[in-house]
């Protein structure tokens, strides 16, 4: 026999798998969008696309630095 406190401790924790499952996906997606786009930009924009990073790798070290 389950208790209602038990029925909400269940449900709360299958609330809180659920929205770690959407927010997996929602961050894989992210992820895939982001390297298909910086594909895409290497491909079209091969100057432009070493600029930034090497204007990004210059702002890492200068705060690694700092």
């Amino acid at each position: 026999m389950t208790t209602e406190a038990e029925k909400r401790a269940d449900n709360a924790i299958d609330d809180a798998v659920s929205a770690a499952r959407n927010l997996k996906d929602d961050a894989g997606s992210l992820i895939d969008r982001f390297h298909n786009d910086v594909v895409e930009s290497a491909q079209d924009k091969p100057l432009t696309t070493l600029g930034v990073a090497i204007v990004v790798g210059f702002l890492i070290g200068a705060v690694w630095k700092s």
